[in-house]
């Protein structure tokens, strides 16, 4: 099962009692928040739960599947 923003919107304002819109909002909220740490440098953690972080990864090259040529 997936839920796109709208339906995590939806379901959240119906769990609270909270308008769409101000559900909206705090999700933007949220999301601009973790993307600004991350972008930083930063880590966000919620034990149990989740956390987000860059990671650094080495070059690798890749092949175009219909060529075999190298990218």
């Amino acid at each position: 099962m997936s839920l796109n923003k709208t339906e995590l919107v939806a379901k959240v304002a119906a769990e609270t009692g909270q308008s769409q819109a101000t559900v909206s909002s705090v999700l933007d909220g949220v999301f601009a928040a973790i993307s600004e740490t991350v972008a930083d440098g930063g880590k966000v953690s919620i034990p149990g739960w989740l956390a987000f972080e860059a990671v650094d990864t080495a070059a690798r090259t890749g092949h175009n599947p219909r060529t075999g040529a190298s990218i």
